[in-house]
């Protein structure tokens, strides 16, 4: 476990001479960490005698963090803190909500993701001159800071710990005349759970979802019909496949048979097609003639077997149900 971690455990069992220790070195580490001068905040102030003035400090650097990163859990956080900083030294008319060092309200940062990169915008920053935006990406954390055009302040964005690593060296960043946007490249591919970091350890980038392995071999499974047998859904496909099946002919015993179920069918492939020609091409002439003239009279909806039927008169177009026959001009 790092100093955060254990300083955590020491502040949850009351030693906290040893979480100041701890979150000090922590903060050594990683000095835009909001958490970690809260948590160093609460030490001082509980610890005996209190320190509530270095804890009012911790305090206030925890919202000036908070509000720049516009982070709205941490805000409260650290205002809560604050208040019960001010109430200790008894200054009560401060107690009032802080602002912070936020130099630009109207700046809007968010991001979005995909499972290599990580990009974080910076909305509505206007005016930003490309040579002077200053953009630091490190492994495990990201920083802007720019002047603003309508100003003579500075703003500043952190983000330190990102959620999990990043690859400086293909990340990238790019200043347009409406935003800035920063494109950190994934050391583990996969979707971060949020931005920024904690201290419970899930630096884990969540795996990619599984793609199903018939979409990746083009080979959908067959569908199941519903069926009342004792045995089961019957597999259709199969059916269809052993009756198209092509035997060997005289004089090729001699070779696998299985070699035969997985000749090519004619018609690409298509095995209700194949079945067709292959009922027609072993028929009598009789029932080719009952084929043929059913299925040309009826307009391709009806296709019999049967030439003592057929030959007694036209077959009439049977459209299925819900359907209705028109004749096209």
């Amino acid at each position: 476990m790092d100093e955060a971690q254990l300083g955590k455990i020491a502040l949850e069992a009351k030693q906290y001479d040893e979480a100041i220790e701890l979150y000090t070195k922590a903060i050594a580490k990683q000095p835009n960490a909001v958490d970690y001068y809260i948590a160093r905040s609460q030490a001082s102030h509980r610890r005996s005698p209190p320190n509530r003035v270095q804890a009012l400090a911790d305090a206030d650097k925890a919202v000036n963090l908070a509000t720049t990163r516009q982070r709205r859990e941490a805000i409260f956080e650290s205002q809560q803190q604050r208040f019960i900083c001010l109430y200790g030294l008894e200054r009560r008319r401060s107690c009032c909500f802080k602002y912070g060092n936020r130099k630009s309200p109207k700046i809007k940062p968010t991001w979005l993701e995909n499972q290599e990169n990580m990009t974080i915008e910076l909305l509505n920053a206007r005016g930003v001159p490309k040579d002077q935006a200053v953009v630091d990406i490190q492994e495990r954390s990201v920083s802007i800071n720019f002047p603003l055009a309508d100003s003579s302040s500075t703003y500043e964005y952190n983000v330190d710990p990102l959620f999990s690593a990043i690859d400086p060296s293909q990340s990238s960043y790019s200043v347009t005349p409406n935003k800035i946007f920063v494109v950190l490249k994934k050391v583990s591919p996969g979707y971060w759970k949020r931005l920024e970091g904690v201290d419970d350890g899930s630096t884990a980038p969540t795996p990619a979802p599984r793609i199903p392995q018939e979409v990746l071999t083009g080979r959908p499974s067959a569908p199941a019909y519903p069926t009342s047998s004792r045995k089961g859904p019957k597999d259709w496909d199969k059916v269809v496949k052993e009756a198209t099946r092509k035997e060997p002919k005289e004089g090729e015993k001699g070779q696998n048979k299985e070699e035969y179920d997985d000749l090519d069918l004619e018609d690409g492939g298509d095995d209700v097609n194949f079945f067709f020609k292959k009922l027609f091409a072993d028929a009598d002439p009789d029932t080719r003639k009952a084929m043929m003239k059913s299925y040309q009279e009826s307009n391709g909806t009806a296709l019999s077997t049967n030439w003592a039927e057929v030959s007694k008169g036209k077959v009439e177009t049977s459209p299925p149900d819900g359907m209705e026959a028109k004749k096209w001009n």
